[in-house]
């Protein structure tokens, strides 16, 4: 399901040698909502349904982050996913490029959902 899934989105061995799962968003019929104490950012914050294109109309790409809340205000930082990004879906559509310093990333859709929020890229190199 790419980069939301209602589920666990992807492991990771901890360093304490257990298989610790993650998740980005879960689904339900009128929102985006997240309820685990594993975290992929930035999936799982809601203001990424207001991301647009830069000013000088090119995209943003967010590195994608595995973390863990905590009790309160005690996070973990697992480290990002290597040519992983997340990307604004506003005038954009899977299978665009996107340049970045010399660079191409390919614009991928999450299955079939087309939200702005829905679209991540995968460094080509």
């Amino acid at each position: 399901d790419g980069q939301n899934n209602a589920n666990t989105a992807c492991m990771l061995r901890g360093p304490s040698g257990a298989w610790l799962p993650f998740q980005n968003l879960a689904y339900s019929s009128s929102e985006y909502r997240y309820d685990g104490p594993r975290p992929v950012w930035p999936t799982n914050y809601t203001y990424l349904g207001n991301l647009r294109e830069a000013p000088d109309g090119t995209y943003v790409l967010s590195p994608v982050v595995l973390t863990q809340n905590n009790s309160g205000t005690d996070h973990d930082l697992f480290g990002e996913l290597e040519g992983i990004y997340h990307v604004s879906g506003f005038n954009n559509a899977a299978e665009n490029l996107i340049t970045v310093g010399g660079v191409d990333h390919l614009v991928v859709q999450n299955v079939y959902r087309t939200s702005v929020r829905d679209y991540w890229a995968l460094r080509l190199e």
